[in-house]
């Protein structure tokens, strides 16, 4: 367990790599990228910006250049991107009460949330098919399966012509349903009939389950480059200890 690891690091009176709240405040995936960026762009003990100096890390870390890096430096921003558009929707919900109504901007905020799941599975999957293709399918599979990745398609994107065997189906959203403030929202699916889903609450167990599919290939590429003796080991650590625990929080 990587937080048997971090109680090994030393003393119980060495401190901690983080500032109290600190994670806390970045959330889970944000604590794990910034171990995704600390090895990429940095390297273990490596800060600088000599270009010779990084292109050579990379290859001799990575096995490729640094030009090749930069679509997964892409997919890393777009990870906390879609976090931060999780937290905006999570802390604030999906209809903000104003002195003058905004009608509108309810149905932004729940297609606005759909399509960030849709592109944090992007993100997650570009990752994989980089680091570990052998894993791929299966880590796709765990994302894809949840069903706020089915609502995205459904509410998010195709809304008129969602393809299922048997033919298309269309989507209706409950128009009243947009001003609730307790999360749920409501649609007419041609399929399944009325459904009332509670989106909020999904999307933090979305976002939990993209955090520990991201946390397992954190877990299996980081520790290979940021070792034991690196001055940055115990901020590693303390950062996947963290994510741990988000991601597995009930």
């Amino acid at each position: 367990m990587v937080e048997d690891e971090v109680k090994d690091l030393g003393n119980a009176g060495d401190g901690s790599e983080h500032s109290p709240g600190e994670l806390e405040q970045m959330g889970g995936l944000r604590a794990l990228t910034g171990v995704w960026k600390m090895f990429i762009q940095h390297g273990a003990d490596i800060i600088t910006n000599d270009e010779a100096v990084r292109e050579d890390f990379v290859r001799k870390t990575l096995g490729v250049g640094w030009d090749e890096i930069k679509p997964v430096l892409a997919a890393i921003d777009l990870v906390e991107d879609t976090s931060d558009a999780f937290t905006e929707v999570l802390s604030h919900g999906l209809y903000i009460q104003r002195p003058v109504g905004h009608h509108g901007e309810a149905y932004l905020r729940l297609w606005g949330v759909l399509n960030a799941a849709y592109l944090m599975a992007s993100a997650i999957r570009s990752l994989y098919s980089f680091f570990r293709p052998n894993l791929y399918k299966t880590a796709a599979e765990r994302i894809e399966s949840h069903p706020v990745y089915e609502w995205r398609m459904r509410l998010g994107s195709h809304v008129l012509d969602y393809a299922k065997p048997g033919g298309k189906k269309y989507h209706r959203i409950v128009a009243r349903d947009m001003y609730r403030s307790d999360g749920m929202r409501s649609f007419v699916a041609s399929d399944e009939g009325l459904q009332t889903i509670q989106v909020l609450e999904q999307i933090r167990d979305y976002e939990r389950t993209c955090m520990a599919v991201l946390l397992e290939l954190t877990k299996w590429k980081a520790p290979c480059i940021i070792k034991r003796k690196s001055d940055h080991y115990r901020w590693m650590q303390e950062r996947l200890v963290f994510s741990e625990r988000t991601a597995r929080k009930p």
